[in-house]
């Protein structure tokens, strides 16, 4: 069997290593992959989806061996794609299609069947659009409240802190720490 014929799969009837369907057994002629995947989710089943270069198919995870196409939609049909997350915070993708002058769209979520749903939805998003998208911004982690210490508890101006650094030499430190008076504790400094 040559490198082709493996790829696009085996004979009708044959079923892939581990009883999964191949979905290069989808493609017709001058059609390429560009996608899929299975563990997507949409409403309450699970696909094996298959995005080629004019068409997603979606074929229902539990009847993959019979290779049945329960949902084919034209590419020229999706307008585009935007990432979400469904009601249990998984990644997901809202798929808009233009369907007879109507709108609609299909959400697709990348489930925990998946190995890394986040980065999987991440190249859906980019195949159907056709570029990559806007990085997440990571949240700056609030400031802690700043505490008010009283002026009679302010350090002196001439002396001078040291934090040692684990970057810092350890014979240096002790060399700085000898030159600083000892300062009494802020708690020593203020009374009641």
């Amino acid at each position: 069997m040559s490198l082709i014929e493996n790829l696009r799969g085996r004979g009708e009837g044959e079923e892939s290593p581990g009883g999964k369907y191949n979905p290069f057994r989808i493609l017709e002629i001058g059609e390429s992959m560009v996608r899929y995947c299975d563990g997507i989710r949409i409403k309450n089943y699970n696909f094996l989806a298959i995005l080629t270069s004019d068409r997603l198919v979606l074929i229902e995870s539990a009847q993959q061996s019979a290779g049945t196409i329960a949902k084919e939609i034209p590419v020229s049909m999706i307008q585009g794609a935007v990432m979400e997350r469904d009601e249990k915070n998984r990644p997901a993708l809202a798929i808009s299609m233009e369907v007879g002058g109507q709108t609609r769209l299909m959400k697709l979520v990348f489930t925990g069947l998946i190995a890394e749903p986040e980065t999987e939805c991440r190249e859906w998003f980019a195949a159907i659009n056709g570029y990559p998208p806007e990085p997440e911004v990571q949240k700056e982690p609030e400031p802690l409240p700043s505490v008010q210490v009283p002026p009679s508890a302010e350090p002196h101006p001439q002396s001078k802190q040291v934090s040692p650094s684990p970057i810092i030499d350890a014979e240096a430190v002790s060399a700085v720490r000898k030159e600083v008076p000892v300062q009494e504790s802020v708690a020593d400094q203020v009374k009641p």
